[in-house]
């Protein structure tokens, strides 16, 4: 599956490392307007893929004055074509905790597990008169630099670097310029035109 290269240099790595290594660089620059905790990688099946989040998994607390919290999971994987080695998105899951530990936002886009294949969104509050939690409301693609900017700008976590327009900016640039949705399987309740090129 064709998915999004997160990777911000423009020649293709020439190894599965390197390409791995470039994808993961603009994400840990991302989370580093908000947080000062890395995310890892953890290979999987092969040295070809794996995910990325921060240590263990775990649920990073952000400074602020509502004290929210973010979760990162990334799916990827690399491949070859003939200029070199890249790195892909196979999926991602980002969450967004309130103080109180209670998930209330959440993006995810996992095509190839549940039964629903497009980008999409959870949003839960304490009075919902439907369960919206569970509801999948389409969203498109969201990128990790959308997420932050919502926290920093909608949501008032407290940024921990001067410069996070700047570099939210610029690696959102790179990541608009090499995402590549083509050749993706058609997905459920896409239109025609979307199934042959999203993005």
């Amino acid at each position: 599956m064709s998915s999004t290269s997160r990777s911000l240099p423009t020649l293709a790595a020439r190894s599965p490392h390197e390409a791995i290594q470039d994808f993961l660089d603009p994400l840990n620059l991302i989370v580093s307007c908000i947080s000062l905790t890395p995310i890892q990688k953890t290979a999987e099946g092969s040295r070809f893929d794996g995910h990325m989040s921060f240590p263990n998994n775990a649920v990073v607390p952000l400074r602020g004055r509502h004290r929210l919290a973010l979760k990162v999971f990334h799916a990827y994987e690399a491949t070859e074509d003939a200029s070199g080695w890249s790195a892909h998105t196979r999926a991602y899951l980002y969450h967004v905790y309130a103080d109180d530990g209670r998930e209330f936002t959440v993006f995810h886009w996992h095509p190839e597990r549940g039964r629903v294949a497009l980008p999409h969104a959870h949003f839960k509050t304490l009075n919902d008169p439907i369960p919206m939690g569970k509801a999948h409301i389409p969203t498109g693609r969201v990128s990790l630099e959308a997420v932050v900017r919502l926290l920093i700008d909608e949501l008032a976590v407290q940024p921990i670097r001067q410069d996070w327009e700047r570099v939210l900016s610029r690696t959102e640039r790179a990541f608009i310029e090499r995402r590549s949705w083509h050749g993706q399987p058609p997905l459920p309740g896409a239109p025609l035109e979307t199934q042959r090129r999203l993005g």
